[in-house]
C-alpha cells in the first residue's frame, strides 16, 4: 500500500506540475480581460467643429493704406541689372606720353592677344572667368591690355593705346 501511495503521490506532483503554468496562463488572462475594450464604457459625444463665419476685413487706415500703396510701387520697379554700365576710365595722360616716346611706332601696335572667356557672373564686383582664371575690372589680361567691362555676353578689354576688343563667352559642345 505504501508503494500505491508514493506513485500515487508522484503522478500528483507531476500532474501539478504540468497543470501549473496552465493554470498561471488562465489566470492571467482573466485578470487582463476584465479591463480591456469589451468592459470600456462609450465615451462622451464630442461637440461638432464650428466653421467661424466670414467676416469681411476693415478697412485699412490711413497709415496702411500709405504702406499698401508704397509696396505696390515697389512692386512694378524692375530690379537692377548685375551688369550695370561701368564706366569708362580714361587713359592717364603720362602713359599715353610713354607710349608715343618709346621706342618704333610699328613696335608699338601690339596684336589683340587671344583670350577664352568661359564664364561670366554678374553682381556689385562682377568676375569673368578669362584663360581658366578669375579676372573683375581693371585686371589686367595681358601686356598692356586691361579689363573694362564685364558683361552678360563677355568681356571688353582696352589697351593703353585706347584700342578696345570685345571678347565672347565660348561654350562649349554638350
Amino acid at each position: 500500500m505504501i508503494g500505491l501511495v508514493s506513485r500515487r503521490s508522484t503522478c500528483l506532483k507531476c500532474l501539478g506540475v504540468a497543470l501549473c503554468p496552465v493554470l498561471a496562463l488562465l489566470g492571467t488572462r482573466m485578470w487582463v480581460a476584465r479591463g480591456g475594450p469589451a468592459s470600456a464604457s462609450a465615451q462622451p459625444a464630442v461637440d461638432p467643429v464650428t466653421i467661424p463665419e466670414y467676416q469681411p476685413m476693415p478697412e485699412p487706415s490711413e497709415r496702411e493704406a500709405r504702406a499698401i500703396a508704397r509696396i505696390r510701387e515697389l512692386e512694378h520697379q524692375s530690379v537692377p541689372s548685375p551688369f550695370p554700365n561701368l564706366a569708362q576710365t580714361e587713359v592717364p595722360e603720362i602713359i599715353q606720353k610713354i607710349g608715343l616716346i618709346a621706342g618704333d611706332p610699328a613696335e608699338q601696335v601690339q596684336q589683340v592677344p587671344e583670350l577664352v572667356v568661359t564664364s561670366v557672373m554678374g553682381g556689385r564686383v562682377p568676375v569673368a572667368m578669362v584663360n581658366g582664371r578669375a579676372r573683375s575690372v581693371g585686371d589686367r589680361v595681358a601686356p598692356g591690355w586691361t579689363i573694362r567691362q564685364i558683361n552678360a555676353s563677355g568681356i571688353v578689354i582696352e589697351h593703353v593705346d585706347g584700342r578696345t576688343a570685345e571678347f565672347a563667352i565660348e561654350r562649349g559642345s554638350p
